[in-house]
């Protein structure tokens, strides 16, 4: 028989590798196919179904949702008929991603209505319950095997899934099953692939199949709601919002603040938002109760009047001149997108705060997915061909840009392109890693995203549990908005996690948040000093050399400077911070289209920075409404010739009826559609310079506490431990070693100039240890080295940690003597080798050993620390001035740390040298040829302290070098 259409059920890439179909593939070859019906089927999941949907409606392909039920002795493709049957399907799904056992299938049973069942595999008795569920058809499949079914009769389908589009894509799936059985395919198990087409041959399945009918509505909402009567919440936000009013402006606030409060609560209230925003309010009470750090506000959020007096923002949007409608817009009924920085260790309390209140099954957090980059796809497809290790290294180095794909990067690396040319085992593993590059390779969970659902989550989306009643979406954040979901970002900030440390030390009495609140205050000089002078290590956003230079430059005097820079200094503004600075600073003169221009763009100094100045703009000159503008500036930044066209008309309509010229009008609009690619959020960079302030003036006032929070929050990364601390001393701080009598774990502020390492600094020093050693010391201090090493049990005095305390100078208040310690230490192992644990050594120390030279302890403290912070061999010396990696001169002049010789013979038969040297901040190469190193080759030695001159030399072609030019033992 001729059916009507073609029906294929695909497993798509979102069954994690297990297909080689993406959807965008499944949907172009349907397409050029004919096939009409598509019916997704992931294992389990449901991550691809909203996607599916979607680009299936638009290409006027009909889906059918379905889901490949796996269990232990279980499984059946189900198809849903109905949008309750799409339902029971999240529910399924959701079931078989449990934190609890999936083992007992009579627990799916009362979720199974609604749907097209094809039995894959099951017992007799499972398919008997299975005919008892309402409003079903059941299908057995081809393969099923089963002795018999009493008195039931059931038709027989031949039901294949498609997991690959062609014949050359079986391979891909093998490679696919490989990596995921961390396997090669010379050992893999049997496989089956399903190739497209694969009509599904059944009369009566397709007869009831194309009888139903799937819609799901993209443009429905399903906001969370606040708990309480409608009436109840409107006098409760009206309450908060007249209250919050009081507070910032005091009990009689001008009329201007009570229009604009007028203004956006009718606004809120209109579209529907007043749930939303009570419970950001009721998110931020609980944080200011527990003394959770929440940053300034993010985003467009900060021009909104009611956020600011609700307590959710603090930036006072009418003091900026920020605008409401560049974050809630009534002409295009956009939700609202309030998002909160949160202190990083905290935010979990949030989210379970949420938990608690709303329940469980309302709230969850967002899916995202891993995918398989250039260099991932090539290392895995090489192991799963059996590479060894070496040429799978040596082959993903040859990706040299991480950023671009495969294809893009044979085509930027001849060498690779030759290689591959060479080599076709390298040729086929690089165009199978083309194949699969992008596909989903694992699950992850979005660093800030959270869904809160009025209704539970389940009967939006399926979700997976993580943890025992923590829950996260299938779909991801794009989807999970697409179905109506209003998603609420809680982002972790490392920074706000400083500050907070900073807050409690420097005053103890009060809390994180009212010193934060109380305690620093956004105009001081002594913070706009150290801004100008770039001494931003550890600021937040600040931190780069390049921002250092633009602040050197423009020069900070106003808290919103900092709000320009951060805008500024972003590729294609950045060509305009000269100009800035030289209108800000030397007072250079800039001529506006129109005066009404000028005023608008006074406080930028002519130059349209932000998206804020364009609205405005366009509302003073063109006499659009905010809403109006909104949707202008929106429209112009998407550069549509079609929007482009209208907004031109709009624009110059407008601007006719405000006695602006046409050629005005002209030039005004083609500046703004030049700025549109620049324009920045000025709420959001007035948010952020919040916390660049905040941070700035922390480390103006109080450097050592500071400086030491900041070490802390990086504790891990040697190289920037080594960085901060040089930058503590240039503070005209002093670090204390190590010391097993006061340090804690983490380093400590000691007084105003002082900060001491701690004991996590040492390496090999694990937390379990470190937790041992401090319960000795709460017994009783420790009255020396021979009492310290008779109390540690065999944990803590062993070989390798008692040398790496000595090296890190922990046992500095008993001894500095290196040596007299490592000897104390081996007379200790040998009194407890002849005499037993009960031994108890003297704690006087033996001095009569020559310590190690300074440049041994500095080989030392790199064991102990993983850099030299105390006894670096140019301690002894000056500070070189200028300093070794400067190539703005023409000669150096430095005292130097010898670390490397490179020897090399040249064509003419001569040696010549290449010389790693370092200062205390900087190492480089420097080039000693012929001439020079035949006269210094008898006194080059590693490790020696050496005078040198260096010639810097610059040309097109080599770019810049170091010339040795002398060099003189010390």
């Amino acid at each position: 028989m001729t059916y009507p259409c073609k029906i294929v059920a695909f497993k798509s890439n979102f069954s994690l590798l297990e297909s080689s179909i993406s959807l965008d593939k499944m949907l172009d070859y349907a397409q050029e196919e004919g096939i009409s019906h598509l019916i997704i089927t992931d294992t389990n999941m449901m991550s691809g179904v909203i996607e599916f949907y979607h680009r299936a409606k638009v290409k006027n392909i009909i889906p059918y949702i379905g889901l490949n039920l796996v269990l232990a002795d279980i499984e059946i493709t189900l198809i849903a008929q109905c949008h309750s049957g799409y339902q029971a399907l999240l529910l399924l799904s959701s079931r078989a991603n449990s934190y609890q056992s999936q083992a007992d299938f009579s627990a799916f049973l009362p979720d199974i209505h609604d749907l097209i069942l094809i039995v894959k595999k099951a017992e007799t008795a499972d398919i008997l319950a299975l005919i008892e569920q309402p409003n079903i058809q059941i299908f057995l499949d081809d393969g099923l095997n089963l002795d018999t079914i009493p008195t039931i009769f059931l038709d027989s389908i031949s039901f294949p899934i498609a997991n690959c589009l062609s014949v050359q894509q079986k391979h891909i799936n093998e490679i696919l099953a490989a990596i995921k059985h961390g396997q090669s395919i010379t050992s893999m198990f049997d496989y089956e692939d399903v190739i497209l087409p694969t009509d599904i041959i059944n009369e009566r399945f397709q007869t009831i199949l194309l009888s139903k009918n799937i819609t799901l509505n993209f443009q429905e909402h399903f906001l969370p709601a606040f708990a309480g009567t409608v009436s109840q919440k409107q006098a409760l936000f009206l309450n908060l919002c007249t209250k919050g009013a009081k507070k910032r402006y005091g009990e009689h606030f001008s009329t201007i603040h009570k229009q604009r409060l007028a203004y956006e609560i009718t606004v809120i209230q209109k579209m529907g938002f007043v749930d939303y925003f009570l419970i950001i309010w009721d998110v931020m009470k609980f944080a200011k109760k527990e003394d959770i750090i929440i940053g300034p506000g993010r985003g467009s959020a900060v021009g909104s009047i009611v956020s600011y007096v609700l307590g959710i923002t603090k930036i006072d949007p009418l003091r900026y001149g920020l605008i409401f409608e560049r974050f809630l817009n009534i002409e295009r009924n956009s939700l609202p997108d309030i998002d909160i920085d949160v202190e990083d260790s905290r935010r979990a309390e949030l989210i379970q705060y949420l938990r608690q209140k709303y329940g469980k099954d309302h709230v969850t957090q967002i899916l995202t997915f891993g995918t398989f980059g250039a260099r991932s796809a090539v290392r895995d497809v090489a192991k799963a061909y059996g590479l060894e290790q070496q040429k799978i290294t040596a082959l993903t180095k040859q990706l040299k840009n991480s950023q671009i794909s495969i294809v893009e990067n044979i085509k930027e690396n001849p060498k690779l392109a030759e290689i591959l040319k060479l080599h076709a085992d390298f040729s086929q593993i690089f165009k199978i890693a083309s194949e699969i590059e992008g596909f989903p390779r694992h699950t992850s969970i979005h660093a800030a995203g959270v869904i809160l659902t009025s209704d539970v989550i389940t009967r939006h989306l399926a979700t997976i549990e993580t943890e025992k009643d923590i829950f996260l979406t299938q779909a991801t954040m794009e989807n999970c908005e697409r179905v109506g979901l209003l998603k609420m970002d809680f982002l972790g900030l490392r920074n706000l996690s400083i500050i907070r440390r900073i807050a409690v030390q420097v005053d103890p009495t009060l809390s994180a948040g009212t010193f934060i609140e109380t305690k620093i205050f956004d105009d001081d000089p002594q913070t706009f000093s150290l801004l100008c002078l770039g001494a931003t290590t550890g600021i937040f956003q600040l931190e780069s050399p390049g921002m250092r230079r633009v602040l050197q430059k423009v020069r900070i005097t106003e808290f919103s400077d900092i709000a320009t820079i951060l805008s500024l200094y972003r590729p294609g503004p950045m060509q305009f911070i000269d100009e800035y600075a030289d209108r800000k600073n030397n007072g250079k003169k800039y001529t506006a289209i129109t005066p009404q221009m000028e005023s608008i763009l006074d406080d930028t100094f002519g130059i349209i920075i932000y998206q804020e100045q364009i609205m405005e703009i366009v509302q003073v000159l063109a006499g659009m409404s905010f809403s109006q503008a909104d949707t202008f500036r929106r429209a112009i930044s998407k550069k549509d010739r079609i929007l482009l066209d209208k907004q031109y008309l709009t624009f110059s309509e407008g601007t006719l009826k405000n006695n602006i010229s046409p050629v005005q009008s002209d030039a005004i609009f083609s500046e703004i559609v030049t700025f549109a690619n620049y324009g920045f959020n000025k709420s959001h960079a007035l948010a952020y310079a919040k916390i660049s302030y905040q941070m700035a003036f922390l480390k103006t006032h109080y450097p050592a506490y500071f400086m030491c929070e900041l070490i802390n929050s990086v504790l891990a990364n040697e190289l920037k431990v080594a960085s901060y601390l040089k930058e503590a001393m240039q503070l005209g701080l002093q670090i204390l070693p190590p010391d097993v009598t006061i340090s804690n774990s983490m380093y400590t502020v000691e007084s105003h100039k002082h900060i001491r390492m701690g004991l996590a600094s040492i390496k090999g020093l694990g937390s379990v240890t470190i937790k041992q050693l401090l319960a000795q010391r709460s017994i009783r201090q420790f009255s020396g080295f021979g009492d310290f090493l008779t109390r540690s049990d065999g944990k803590l005095a062993h070989d390798a940690l008692i040398s790496q305390l000595i090296y890190g100078y922990a046992f500095n208040r008993f001894s500095k003597n290196q040596k007299a310690l490592e000897n104390h230490f081996a007379l200790h192992k040998m009194g407890i080798k002849f005499q037993g644990n009960l031994i108890q050594i003297t704690d006087a120390i033996d001095t009569n050993f020559e310590d190690y030279l300074l440049i041994e302890r500095m080989e030392n403290e790199i064991k102990a620390f993983g850099f030299a912070q105390f006894a670096h061999p140019l301690s002894e010396y000056p500070a070189n001035n200028p300093k070794i990696d400067t190539i703005d001169i023409r000669y150096i002049d430095a005292i130097v740390l010898i670390e490397k010789i490179k020897v090399i013979t040249t064509k003419t038969k001569k040696e010549m040298a290449f010389l790693t040297v370092s200062d205390r901040e900087n190492q480089i190469e420097i080039i000693a040829f012929p001439e020079v190193y035949t006269k210094i080759e008898v006194f080059l030695r590693p490790k020696r302290v050496a005078s040198i001159r260096i010639r810097i030399q610059t040309n097109a072609q080599a770019g810049t070098s170091r010339i040795l030019e002398s060099l003189k033992n010390i």
